[in-house]
């Protein structure tokens, strides 16, 4: 009972942040990252890294099972050259903001991790460009 009370306060508290009309989102900050819980093709929410940088959503290929290949990418990291695809997933969703018909990368992630947490993606502009979004303190997202 007492950890459905500390939930349920926790969520008017991150809830109560966000401006009226926005939703407020869970953002955890790991070492550098900001991460937020993305579903994609409406499965299970998945950790992703919040990246503004990012001109591509990207998905790691073992979320992106089933979906089409469209083009062969290659993209210049910080560890190389990193092969992959091009695909277009029916829906991106953080919170209640849901983005259909979306393309999105999928390139091996190699097990990225953040203390310990995999990732499983990257949120990037072509999603985020879509929507209002604020940061609050580090700890939720406005979105909308």
């Amino acid at each position: 009972m007492k950890l459905f009370a500390f939930c349920f306060l926790f969520a008017a508290i991150a809830a109560a942040e966000c401006p009226a009309g926005m939703t407020a989102v869970p953002l955890r900050t790991i070492d550098r990252f900001l991460t937020i819980p993305v579903s994609i093709n409406g499965e299970s929410p998945h950790d992703f890294v919040l990246d503004t940088g990012a001109q591509v959503t990207t998905l790691d290929p073992e979320i992106a099972h089933g979906t089409p290949e469209i083009a062969d990418v290659s993209v210049l990291g910080t560890k190389g050259h990193v092969a992959g695809y091009m695909t277009r997933v029916d829906s991106i969703t953080v919170g209640k903001a849901t983005l259909s018909h979306q393309q999105a990368a999928v390139m091996p992630l190699n097990g990225f991790s953040v203390n310990g947490k995999k990732i499983s993606g990257i949120l990037g502009k072509d999603f985020l460009s879509n929507f209002d979004i604020l940061i609050q303190h580090g700890k939720t997202v406005c979105i909308k």
